[in-house]
């Protein structure tokens, strides 16, 4: 999650006791407020079922995932209120207005508006390809710190060796099971990237990823891999994500004095 959230709340420290506020609640993603939520549930779902947590969907949406026994009834729930969430984004996107995202801010409003139209291929396609470089630089820390110069360049080998679609997983593989209250939201934003840059490729002889697929939608599309199911996520995916990146600029240009 972008540092903005730490800077916001070190802003009001002085007023929390006063106003009641609960500290750690304030550094967690809004659509977590208030629903009292486990991050490790949250982490999970996003993880396990490729469904992202962060900036969307709305904590209603989340109460019901959590309540839902598997990834089957959770997508059940997604597309029971798809037109919540789909709502939902197009706030969200409305909101990334940044210079430095505008085209994807721009691009993004297009493949809901395709999806709004029927044109459900089309919109997954879009969104699919303006999610996949925003998955990249959320995949990329925003800063590292080394015990010596061995232990950078061994980082930057492994980097190197994985190449970028592996970055998510590395991260969280990196990380483990921290779920202090610090680290948790940057994890449960990059969750769901790890399934969605699933190694796939049409000579593989493997089996079609069974979740939202950026190597499928690239090198060999279906019409069963467009399902309903995925062409949400895709939406979904790249609102979080999109979200993200506009938090980061308002608060590079914060720090910089823009």
């Amino acid at each position: 999650m972008s540092e903005s959230w730490f800077s916001d709340v070190i802003a009001e420290s002085d007023n929390f006791d006063d106003l009641g506020v609960d500290v750690f609640e304030m550094i967690r993603p809004e659509n977590w407020w208030g629903t009292d939520l486990s991050p490790k549930v949250l982490f999970t779902i996003a993880r396990d079922d490729g469904i992202p947590v962060v900036w969307v969907p709305q904590p209603e949406v989340l109460l019901a995932l959590a309540a839902a026994p598997d990834r089957k009834a959770r997508l059940s729930v997604l597309l029971a209120r798809k037109q919540e969430i789909v709502d939902h984004c197009k706030m969200i996107i409305h909101d990334c207005d940044d210079p430095w995202v505008i085209d994807e801010h721009d691009l993004a409003a297009k493949a809901i508006e395709a999806y709004e139209d029927g044109h459900q291929e089309a919109a997954m396609a879009l969104a699919v390809s303006v999610g996949e470089p925003l998955a990249i630089w959320a995949s990329t820390p925003r800063w590292k710190c080394f015990k010596s110069d061995a232990e950078r360049e061994a980082w930057e080998r492994s980097r190197k060796k994985a190449g970028k679609y592996a970055w998510a997983t590395l991260e969280l593989n990196a990380v483990g099971a921290d779920f202090s209250q610090y680290e948790v939201p940057r994890q449960a934003l990059i969750a769901p990237i790890h399934r969605f840059f699933t190694k796939w490729y049409p000579d593989s002889e493997q089996k079609l990823p069974d979740g939202l697929s950026r190597h499928v939608v690239a090198h060999q599309p279906t019409p069963q891999h467009f399902s309903p199911e995925n062409a949400l996520l895709s939406l979904m995916l790249v609102t979080s994500l999109l979200r993200e990146e506009q938090a980061w600029s308002e608060e590079v240009r914060r720090m910089d004095g823009d």
